[in-house]
């Protein structure tokens, strides 16, 4: 059986074309982010490698992933897009 998770933390924010990183108060166990936007017009982008490359997530679109991370970087493929993430830590 998995352990369960001894914190997480919430996040809510907005992403707009200029990268923003995300800082958690330590290293990860699981990230959950979606794209909360009511408009379909923008997608936000997410990038789990330190700004190097992106993952698109289209309105009400969400990722989940499991891997042990200090942060996140966020952007809006235009204009601006909110988001929610949910981080668990060990």
């Amino acid at each position: 059986m998995a352990a369960i998770p001894k914190a997480a933390e919430h996040f809510n924010g907005t992403a707009t074309t200029t990268p923003a990183e995300i800082t958690f108060t330590g290293p990860s166990r699981s990230i959950f982010i979606q794209n909360t936007a009511v408009s379909a017009a923008n997608d936000l982008q997410v990038s789990f490698d330190g700004g190097s490359t992106y993952k698109s997530l289209k309105r009400l679109a969400a990722v989940s992933i499991e891997v042990k991370l200090n942060s996140i970087f966020v952007r809006s493929s235009a204009g601006s897009v909110a988001y929610e993430s949910v981080v668990t830590h060990d």
